[in-house]
């Protein structure tokens, strides 16, 4: 058992194959239960699924053939991209500098599967895109796993700087990037416990 406030920062944590992904997914009603329930607001939350936004950041990062503007705002005709949210996402998620660097700003294409960035404006893009959508829920899946330790603390940095204003799920393996959350579920041997 354990409860979660709006808007509190949730890390989980635990080895390969612990079941953090699992959770997740079963708070997200991908998965049902066998047992117990999950409750939001004293209804079952998979009664209210319809209702919620939620985004869900991989760790392997689906990109376009295509600029970064419609990278981030995924699925939105051009005439329907709202500029000021798409500056306020990539502000958010520290994208900036890539624009900036690049003559066509956010027209830049970034090539197939974004080999024409790296690894870690590959992730950026992946948190502007969730953020754009505004999300209630944020659901962060090991997103530093496959980065350089230099690169991981600056994502990690920008995941910060989300805190409080959504409820965020952070799935990492790595305890110095859960020192800032508000509560973390350590999974292991099919025990849980809250630290």
């Amino acid at each position: 058992d354990f409860n979660i406030k709006k808007n509190e920062f949730i890390g989980i944590m635990g080895s390969s194959g612990s079941g953090k992904t699992t959770l997740v997914k079963l708070i997200l009603g991908l998965i049902s239960p066998n047992q117990g329930q999950i409750i939001l607001d004293d209804k079952e939350i998979k009664k209210l699924y319809k209702e919620m936004k939620i985004s869900y950041v991989f760790q392997d990062t689906f990109l376009i053939d295509d600029s970064i503007k419609n990278n981030v705002c995924l699925g939105e005709s051009e005439n329907n991209i709202n500029i000021e949210k798409f500056k306020k996402c990539i502000h958010d998620a520290e994208l900036n500098e890539l624009i900036n660097m690049k003559p066509e700003k956010e027209n830049f294409k970034i090539g197939e599967n974004g080999n024409f960035i790296s690894q870690g404006q590959k992730q950026r893009i992946a948190i502007a895109r969730a953020l754009y959508f505004s999300p209630e829920i944020l659901v962060l899946d090991e997103p530093t796993s496959s980065l350089d330790y230099t690169t991981e603390k600056k994502i990690v940095e920008c995941i910060n700087k989300l805190k409080g204003s959504k409820t965020i799920f952070f799935i990492s393996h790595n305890k110095e990037n859960l020192s800032h959350c508000d509560k973390v579920i350590s999974i292991e041997k099919d025990k849980v416990n809250i630290l």
